[in-house]
């Protein structure tokens, strides 16, 4: 059992065992030795220690071991850990530790050795030594860096920043060039300090990023090291100053937080030179490098910060100044009485302000887009008034973006379609700044000077302040001169509109809405021989003599435009005193027909009501007559027979319906045209071949081209192609079936593209009658509302949470693509499901 055990030990054991005799032979080899030496346990036993797994330099010491122990029982390695060298089977040598015990015995004595393999803890040890030695090494390398940080942080200029920077890297890396490069980011390229290179001196110079190595470190902001010239990660690396490429190279990023303030590169032309440390120490320098070159740009942002400060002082002052002078001229400007005193004046208080050759002020006229030049002057040259189209000329880009537009020379493409001035050449230098009054361009008022490059923003702010006060100045003028006109334009048809009252072969009496007379003409008076005067309190609204007319009395001033039916009225009953003076008696009852027009102020309410009265007693006297003649007639004719009286009642029937149908159609004429007014559609009548035979327009700006220039031709011809095509689809369509058309489209107008839905339908005698509306709010309104959905859209599918819309049940109807990743289901899965089977039962 005791040598089961031990055999058990001695197998299991992680370190060899081996017995041998007291002539140096092999008894045991344990399975740890044999994977150790390479040996299986038949091959070893009986072999000789020495010869097997001692190297042979330490073979007779061993030797020479057991004989001493033989003869004298004594030995220095005996029940001792020691440390020596063994030897595999491959004859390679390796540290281990070894105990040697004597196994108790009769006869001879047993020796067992334990060996254990201290390979990898004497590699352990060596890193150890390594990196205790490396350490010290980089430590002192590091104490170099942060004993030159005082240096490098207080450098003033980037100058003396490299300089201080190359001595520090000079104390601890070696190197034959060294170059700090600061990086900049919107022209992305390099700006290098300047700096040696095997003596050589190469100047501060600008390099574009582009395609070199050190585009790589700015992208991957990490330090790139490249060992030798062949390297694929030098490419793109530029010669240095001694004219061939580096072999040796760590380029490392200067980052300050986020941001990469540049590059620092020492370079040698001894391959595979650089180490692990070599780039920590680099990257150190580089970190305080990053504070220096903050410090340095801090300190140029507030030296150019002062400077920009100084001049714009000297700028503010000098534009004081300038709107002083401008403001000084404002009363001039403001108060010009006309146009030409209006661009003297201007011309004037530009002068004062902004330096020119020509100056010019141009009227601008939006119904035919041209400009009217007036007369002015261009280096002494007189120009005389003209009038120039705006298409294709620099003005008309200042009338559509409502904006100043500068040029600094001729050649300039934003001068293209000048007009050469007086003198017959093109300016160099030119503002042309818009003079706008609420959302219209009035003018456009233009310096042009010879000079090139002459122009500032200040010029334009000074301009532009002196076409503020021109807007007042022509609004001023256009009010006056329109006032003027309207005050003639007032009197010229007060003057036409007595007239024609006083003259109108009819009775007209002008009532106020409640009823009361206003003014009668001289035919009414005759009509009824009265004077105004003795009217009293007579009120059409009121007087028993026609109440049976009181509904179309209602309706008249109420602000319906219709026809009284004659009835017989006595002026003798109204009033309060005797006829006028030579004029008789009053007239006696009289058969009245009365029209009534109301009057009405843009909100639609009754200013004035017009009523024209006719008198038909003649008519209806006669119409008396012809009907007692008609009562004598039938009764001599009572003997006639059935069918002629039924003959005469039809045709009484068909007069009586004419005469109806007659005023219905007046009435529904007046309301048609109220309507047509009214409404802001267009209305045209058409030919079947699409010729314009009548038009209504409820608003005529809406009008495409004037009524002259499109009555009596084909409406195709007047509308452009694109619209054209699609109409004449429409018209042949319409003939053929009869049936309504819808036709959308748009067209271009002054103040930008409008949209329009035409509707065409048959009428009497193949015309057909198109009804235009103008829809662009609609148009926009659905644009905008299709870019509200889709930017809707980007929102809930951008999104990191979960966007959801549910039916009032419950169940979704859309869920963002969020769902997904939050939820864990496919949107496609659960589209069409109750949420509630997502929510816990207790939060239903």
């Amino acid at each position: 059992e005791t040598e089961a055990r031990k055999a058990s030990i001695v197998e299991a054991s992680v370190d060899c065992i081996v017995t041998m005799d007291a002539s140096g032979r092999i008894l045991e080899f344990n399975p740890a030795a044999e994977r150790v030496f390479g040996y299986s346990a038949a091959e070893a036993t009986g072999r000789e220690v020495a010869e097997l797994i001692v190297p042979e330099r330490l073979r007779n010491p061993h030797r020479r071991g057991i004989e001493r122990f033989l003869a004298t029982g004594e030995s220095n390695y005996l029940n001792r850990t020691i440390e020596t060298t063994a030897m595999r089977s491959d004859g390679a040598e390796f540290p281990v530790e070894l105990t040697v015990m004597r196994i108790p015995s009769q006869g001879e004595p047993l020796f067992t050795g334990v060996i254990r393999d201290i390979t990898a803890r004497k590699q352990a040890e060596e890193a150890l030594h390594t990196t205790q030695r490396e350490a010290q090494t980089m430590a002192g390398r590091m104490r170099a860096v942060a004993a030159a940080a005082a240096g490098v942080i207080g450098a003033k200029s980037r100058p003396a920043l490299r300089e201080v920077l190359e001595h520090a890297c000079r104390e601890v890396l070696s190197f034959d060039a060294f170059f700090i490069m600061a990086y900049d980011a919107r022209s992305h390229s390099f700006l290098g300090f300047g700096g040696t290179d095997a003596g050589v001196y190469s100047e501060p110079n600008l390099v574009p990023a582009a395609g070199t190595t050190g585009e790589r470190v700015i992208v991957q902001r990490r330090t790139i090291v490249t060992r030798s010239a062949e390297d694929p990660a030098a490419g793109g690396a530029q010669l240095t100053g001694a004219g061939r490429r580096s072999e040796s190279t760590i380029r490392t990023p200067i980052l300050s937080g986020e941001e990469l303030l540049g590059i620092l590169v020492v370079q040698s032309y001894t391959p595979g030179l650089y180490s692990a440390e070599d780039i920590e120490v680099l990257e150190a320098v580089a970190s305080l490098a990053a504070t220096a070159l903050a410090n340095i740009r801090l300190l140029e942002e507030q030296l150019a910060a002062q400077d920009a400060l100084r001049v714009s002082e000297q700028r503010a002052q000098a534009m004081a100044e300038r709107m002083r002078a401008v403001a000084s001229a404002a009363a001039g400007v403001i108060g010009a009485e006309s146009l030409d005193a209006l661009q003297d004046v201007l011309q004037g208080a530009c002068r004062k302000v902004i330096s020119f050759d020509a100056f010019a002020f141009a009227l601008y006229d939006p119904q035919a887009h041209t400009f009217s030049l007036l007369p002015g002057y261009d280096a002494g040259v007189f120009v005389p008034e003209d009038t120039i189209s705006a298409r294709g000329v620099p003005m008309e880009r200042v009338v559509r973006e409502r904006r100043s537009l500068v040029t600094l020379r001729s050649d300039d493409p934003e001068a293209a379609g000048s007009i050469p001035m007086g003198t017959g050449r093109r300016s160099e230098s030119v503002i042309r700044s818009p003079i706008v009054s609420g959302n219209r361009v009035l003018a456009v008022l233009s310096v042009q000077s010879y000079t090139p490059d002459l122009y500032t923003e200040e010029d334009v702010q000074v301009l532009e302040a002196v076409a503020s006060l021109a807007a007042n100045a022509i609004e001023n003028i256009r009010l006056e001169s329109e006032q003027r006109s309207a005050e003639e334009a007032l009197r010229v048809s007060e003057t036409r509109f007595r007239t024609i009252f006083e003259q109108f072969p009819l009775s007209l009496q002008i009532f106020s809405p409640e009823g009361r007379t206003l003014e009668v003409n001289r035919s009414w008076q005759e009509l009824f021989r009265l004077t105004p005067e003795q009217l009293g309190d007579f009120n059409p609204l009121h007087d028993p003599q026609l109440a049976a007319l009181s509904d179309y009395m209602r309706r008249g001033f109420g602000g319906e435009t219709l026809l009284v039916p004659p009835s017989i009225f006595d002026p003798a009953n109204i009033g309060n005193g005797a006829a006028p003076e030579g004029e008789g008696e009053r007239a006696g009852p009289r058969w009245i027909q009365a029209f009534i027009c109301p009057v009405k102020e843009n909100g639609g309410e009754v200013r004035e009501v017009f009523m024209i009265h006719q008198d038909v007693t003649t008519q209806k006297e006669a119409e008396q007559v012809l009907r007692r003649s008609h009562e004598e007639l039938e009764q001599l004719v009572a003997a006639r027979t059935a069918e002629l009286a039924e003959t005469n009642r039809v045709l009484e029937a068909e007069v009586a319906e004419r005469q109806r149908a007659e005023e219905e159609l007046r009435s529904k004429s007046f309301e048609l045209e109220a309507v047509f007014q009214a409404l802001p559609d267009l209305y045209f009548r058409l030919d079947a071949s699409g010729c314009i035979l009548d038009y209504r327009a409820g608003q005529s700006s809406s009008l495409y081209a004037p009524p002259e220039e499109f009555l009596g031709r084909r409406m195709q011809e007047i509308l452009p192609p694109p619209v054209a095509q699609p109409l004449e689809e429409g018209l042949r369509k319409v003939s053929e079936t009869g049936e309504l058309e819808c036709i959308e489209y748009s067209l271009p107008y002054p103040d930008g593209s409008r949209d329009f839905e035409a509707r065409l339908l048959p009428h009497l005698e193949g015309q057909i009658v198109t009804v235009v509306r103008d829809i662009t709010d609609q148009k926009e309104a659905e644009r905008a509302l299709q870019r509200s959905e889709e930017h809707f859209r980007r929102i809930t599918e951008n999104s990191s949470d979960v966007a959801s819309i549910l039916d009032p049940r419950g169940i979704g109807i859309y869920h963002s693509p969020s769902a997904e990743r939050v939820l864990g289901y496919p949107v496609e899965e659960i589209l069409g499901t109750s949420s509630f089977d997502r929510i816990h039962p207790e939060d239903h």
